[in-house]
């Protein structure tokens, strides 16, 4: 099974960050990958709450969707989830038969940002309205354990992303551009 870690944070201002990550990429530190513009449709099961992690998301990204199912955890600040996911081609006929199999939809969220790729993470500067703009790691390891393979040490799913996301971010003017980590808004963010 695949572990997803992330760290979010809070981009105080926008332009900074902006103009640092475009630094990073003219100096080889950071690679840019693409634009995005996610449209993101959650559902709760039958019988479940909100915040009770039994949802699940499906995501317009370019052609088709991604249907995605978490169970999420909290380890040292970071969040390390539990991912499962899967490509569909027409999302339409599946969200049907989850509606009436009793799943209802919870919210949707909107992100429109740039995907960078740095030392073996995901990195993306988005914009979530009307939360503001966040910047984002990410990682996947087969197991809780499992150190990233850019960390290349022993360190516990919480410990190497923390060395590795403060690698990617110590960038000063990166570093003055962001507010900091809010696991609050994290909660608004996702699950």
């Amino acid at each position: 099974m695949r572990y997803e870690i992330e760290l979010k944070a809070h981009a105080a201002d926008p332009e900074a960050v902006r103009n640092a990550l475009e630094g990073l990429v003219l100096a080889g530190r950071v690679e840019f990958i693409r634009e995005f513009d996610k449209s993101d449709r959650y559902f709760l099961l039958p019988g479940a709450e909100p915040g009770q992690g039994r949802n699940f998301r499906l995501r317009s990204d370019g052609p088709g969707a991604i249907l995605t199912w978490k169970r999420r955890s909290r380890r040292g600040g970071l969040e390390v989830n539990l991912e499962r996911e899967c490509r569909v081609d027409d999302p339409e006929p599946l969200l049907e038969l989850f509606l009436s199999l009793g799943a209802r939809p919870y919210f949707t969220k909107r992100k429109i940002g740039r995907e960078y790729a740095v030392d073996g993470l995901c990195l993306e500067f988005c914009e979530v309205p009307p939360l503001g703009h966040f910047i984002e790691l990410e990682c996947l390891v087969d197991a809780p354990g499992e150190a990233s393979p850019a960390a290349g040490g022993a360190e516990g799913p919480g410990e190497s992303a923390s060395l590795q996301a403060g690698a990617a971010l110590g960038d000063e003017g990166l570093v003055e551009g962001i507010r900091g980590y809010n696991s609050d808004t994290v909660l608004l963010l996702d699950w």
